[in-house]
């Protein structure tokens, strides 16, 4: 899916490859904190449900050449090790996808009161990743413009880096 109308494109993010995202109409940027993982995080408008909803971009979540996103899903879904921090449990299965033309993998999840689906993908091995979450669930609007993140993505520096 291609980016919708009203969709604002970011500036090259902190990433190697200096990816560009389209923002939806509507959602509002916000701060990422101090992480190395998400490279933007976007909350959605106050008539969506499941308030607050919000989407990340995630990289630098590890280079992998001989993996696919499929193989590298269940690190994303598992027992919590940290007390007072829930288990994320997975909802169904992993179904392969594609984004940009690039395998991928998706799954929906729970963790605690938070519901969302994370979509997993390789850039020349970098995983990458974009979340779209909400408290008891994630509404269909968001879901939809989940995908037009997804569909909006594109990079900047074409190269690997040397390794």
């Amino acid at each position: 899916m291609s980016p919708g109308g009203g969709a604002s494109k970011t500036e090259p993010l902190g990433d190697y490859f200096r990816t560009v995202v389209g923002v939806p109409s509507g959602w509002t940027r916000q701060p990422v904190g101090a992480t190395e993982t998400k490279l933007l995080v976007i909350s959605a408008p106050r008539s969506y449900k499941n308030q607050p909803t919000t989407i990340e971009v995630l990289s630098l979540l590890g280079y992998f050449p001989n993996q696919s996103p499929r193989d590298l899903a269940p690190m994303f879904f598992r027992a919590s090790v940290h007390p007072g921090l829930p288990s994320t449990d997975l909802v169904g299965a992993v179904s392969d996808c594609q984004v940009q033309g690039v395998p991928a993998a998706a799954f929906q999840y729970v963790q605690g009161d938070r519901n969302g689906y994370l979509v997993l993908f390789l850039h020349y091995n970098f995983l990458y990743g974009v979340r779209v979450e909400g408290l008891g669930g994630v509404d269909p609007q968001a879901i939809r413009d989940a995908k037009q993140v997804l569909g909006s993505i594109t990079w900047t520096v074409t190269t690997p880096p040397a390794r």
